[in-house]
């Protein structure tokens, strides 16, 4: 099995485990390309691998397979470029990467300007409907949606690697990019205002950014005030992201049950783990990232929870541990 190690400056070094590798193959394969391995980090497809002992190690085996990408990262430094950086090269590069993308082999309609031209063309793997855009229209659906390329018939993302076949340069750069998107979906890590990417070990909120040398909340980011901010586990005090979503106050359910008078004003999905607010009709709420219906009391799907008379539909507290870690 071929591993691919990339560095935050990206360089690439890569060398080969046997099928049933062990952690200390691991360990040896990264000593042998990097010499001491101390301090250093290494993260698979969003999260950080564990050395400390077989057991926390076997459970990311999974996540490897042949050519697969390791980054390296070292102590709150992550092996990654600064954002605003790799967003800006990734803008630059993506029309050229577009105009190598394979196209039909005749001219077709572009479902969006409707010329005649070579197009790309791929099934959606959400709606299974086809895409034919020209590569001046699959550009801008890419740039339009913040460098994610969203299906014309659902409006879902579609996954780069069947777009992107043969910009290896390009690819491995977006890769990087959407490495660094999901990792911040952990509560342990964070993109500094400057664009440099953290990992918090300690968890606690008062952190320096190792590139700006910023004090700021690592978990809601603002700059750190001292005499606004307490430097606490998970948060900072002062409008917090991540305390404000495991918090609520309660308000009057406007359609009330013959269990509670009241619910709470907002809740995190259960699924995603997007803040939502109480919209001001029944206890049931529609995710709007992701669509889950849940209640607002009891955070059980809706089809668990009985619409108007559940008497096991009590309140239940939401905490920092419904937030993923890299670590986990």
């Amino acid at each position: 099995m071929n591993v691919i190690f990339e560095s935050q400056i990206g360089e690439i070094k890569s060398g080969s485990l046997t099928s049933n590798f062990t952690r200390s193959e691991f360990m040896s394969l990264a000593q042998r390309l990097f010499g001491s391995i101390n301090g250093m980090k290494f993260l698979i497809k969003g999260k950080q691998i564990k050395l400390e002992n077989d057991n926390d190690f076997n459970r990311y085996k999974n996540y490897f397979s042949n050519d697969c990408v390791i980054k390296t990262a070292k102590a709150m430094i992550s092996g990654y470029p600064p954002l605003n950086q790799l967003i800006s090269e990734i803008s630059l590069e993506a029309a050229a990467a577009f105009s190598t993308v394979n196209k039909t082999s005749s001219n077709v309609q572009c479902s969006t300007c409707m010329e005649s031209k070579l197009c790309i063309q791929f099934s959606c793997s959400e709606c299974s409907k086809s895409n034919i855009l020209c590569a001046t229209c699959a550009y801008r659906n890419f740039k339009t949606n913040d460098l994610t390329f969203m299906c014309i018939s659902c409006n879902k993302k579609v996954d780069y690697n069947r777009i992107f076949t043969n910009s290896q340069s390009f690819k491995r750069k977006y890769s990087t990019l959407q490495d660094m998107y999901d990792m911040c979906r952990n509560i342990d890590c964070q993109i500094c205002r400057c664009g440099e990417f953290h990992v918090n070990e300690t968890l606690f909120s008062k952190q320096s950014c190792s590139r700006c040398a910023r004090w700021f909340c690592f978990f809601c980011n603002k700059t750190w005030d001292d005499t606004l901010m307490t430097n606490n586990k998970y948060t900072c005090h002062n409008n917090c992201t991540y305390e404000n979503a495991t918090t609520y106050e309660e308000v009057p359910i406007n359609h009330s049950t013959k269990i509670r008078e009241t619910l709470p004003n907002r809740r995190t999905c259960p699924e995603c783990k997007t803040l939502g607010c109480y919209g001001g009709a029944s206890k049931m709420h529609t995710c709007l990232n992701c669509r889950h219906q849940f209640c607002f009391i009891c955070l059980r799907p809706q089809s668990k929870c009985s619409y108007n008379s559940d008497k096991e539909c009590k309140l239940l507290s939401q905490t920092y541990g419904i937030f993923p870690k890299s670590t986990d």
